[in-house]
């Protein structure tokens, strides 16, 4: 009988065999790690652009602009807490606003130094609707800025500085990073 005689190889379990393991182990981490940071970044990226969509763009219009007629114009009367009148009568202030297409919001109240005007019927403020707000005002506006505070589609809210003249409002200017004071 012929013996054929073999020799096993040695394994080197240091070189050949835990190093590798590490080697995936730490490689498969770094890339769970990178997977992680380009999810995070892609949420915020989404996060902006939802924000940005839902951002209402509208601004103030003269008072003989043609796209307010009637049938397409929406009054909102606010009144100040405690009273639900509005007076013709009374000192007030007006601006017509156009919405763009881009947008709905809801117009939750406008501030003038401590007193706060809330509409006598909230409303959504619909894609491309034209409408005018009027408010009474007790406060001199000249050394109290007059804000409107909205909420737009994704329920984050917006103020928005009335620029006057003569009791018209001529421009908007959007202010950012302002705490809101808590609503009770």
């Amino acid at each position: 009988m012929n013996c054929i005689a073999t020799s096993s190889p040695t394994i080197n379990w240091l070189t050949e065999v835990l190093v590798p393991l590490a080697s995936a182990f730490i490689g498969g981490i770094i890339a769970l790690i990178g997977v992680g940071i380009t999810l995070y970044r892609d949420r915020k990226v989404r996060d902006a652009e939802k924000a940005e969509i839902a951002r209402p763009f509208f601004c103030p219009i003269d008072y003989g602009d043609s796209r307010i007629i009637p049938s397409n114009s929406h009054v909102f009367l606010f009144s100040f807490v405690g009273t639900t009148d509005y007076h013709d009568c009374l000192q007030h202030v007006q601006g017509n606003f156009i919405n763009s297409n881009k947008a709905e919001f809801i117009i939750e109240k406008i501030t003038v130094g401590n007193h706060c005007y809330f509409p006598l019927r909230p409303e959504m403020i619909e894609k491309g609707m034209a409408f005018m707000i009027k408010f009474n005002y007790k406060e001199n506006l000249t050394a109290n800025p007059v804000i409107m505070h909205i909420m737009d589609a994704n329920y984050q809210k917006r103020m928005y500085q009335f620029i006057l003249e003569s009791d018209k409002v001529v421009r908007l200017v959007e202010l950012e990073n302002i705490p809101l004071e808590k609503e009770n």
